[in-house]
């Protein structure tokens, strides 16, 4: 009697869930960018799923967190918000670093022009914002 084969325990969560929504493994490749040959190569070894980016494409194409990819446990509805939410609020705060990012750098322009400056200019720059910090 021959044992069943080893089967990756992410990848066999994949499929059953693309069964599930009567999806086939060729669209979740072509949607996510991951080749057949990596998904395929997936099922057979223990550490085939390294790559984070690579299970939450997956999960965001099968509408399921990656979370429940890893370990099998589904997490209630508000565990799920709580994830969206945190997730949301991380794109947020990287999107407002690159604000940030970008007003600094022109902060230490201006600083740098400044400096550029002889005494003569400085105090007519100085003159004409206090004169402007007035109105």
């Amino acid at each position: 009697m021959k044992s069943k084969s080893y089967i990756n325990p992410i990848t066999e969560r994949i499929i059953t869930e693309a069964r599930k929504q009567n999806k086939s493994i060729y669209e979740i490749c072509k949607h996510t960018g991951i080749s057949e040959s990596t998904m395929s190569s997936s099922k057979k070894y223990e550490n085939a799923w390294i790559s984070a980016v690579q299970i939450r494409k997956i999960a965001d194409f099968l509408n399921v967190s990656d979370h429940y990819l890893i370990t099998g446990s589904k997490l209630s509805l508000d565990e799920n918000k709580i994830i969206k939410q945190l997730q949301s609020d991380i794109v947020m705060l990287q999107e407002q670093n690159e604000d940030y990012r970008i007003k600094i750098k022109a902060l230490l322009t201006s600083v740098s022009e400044l400096m550029s400056l002889d005494e003569k200019g400085r105090n007519k720059l100085y003159s004409s914002f206090l004169k402007s910090d007035k109105s």
